[in-house]
């Protein structure tokens, strides 16, 4: 759940990219969703702790994506479709350095 709803704040699609995230966040962790996975004290995200204990072998730009997600501040998560754009060019890569094997 995304900071602005569990401080009982107005909160808009932001919330659902929080949540898309926190999915991701689950995938390299390689663990089911967990609401309360890694937390700071202000519902956020703890980025530091969560590459520490799970993402350290994480390609970056796909870790940058769920932190990206899973910003604090709303208004500053991207929005779907620059989500799509951003892990279709992250496929692109993946692909292209299978290819070359």
């Amino acid at each position: 759940m995304a900071p602005e709803m569990v401080l009982g704040k107005d909160y808009d699609q932001a919330a659902d990219v929080f949540s898309f995230g926190l999915i991701i966040c689950s995938l390299i962790a390689r663990m089911d969703p967990d609401p309360d996975l890694i937390r700071n004290h202000s519902f956020g995200l703890d980025h530091d702790k969560f590459r520490r204990l799970y993402a350290y072998d994480s390609p970056e730009n796909f870790l940058q994506v769920a932190f990206d997600c899973t910003t604090f501040e709303s208004q500053s998560r991207p929005v779907f479709a620059e989500l799509c754009a951003r892990l279709y060019l992250i496929d692109l890569q993946t692909s292209s350095k299978f290819l070359q094997i």
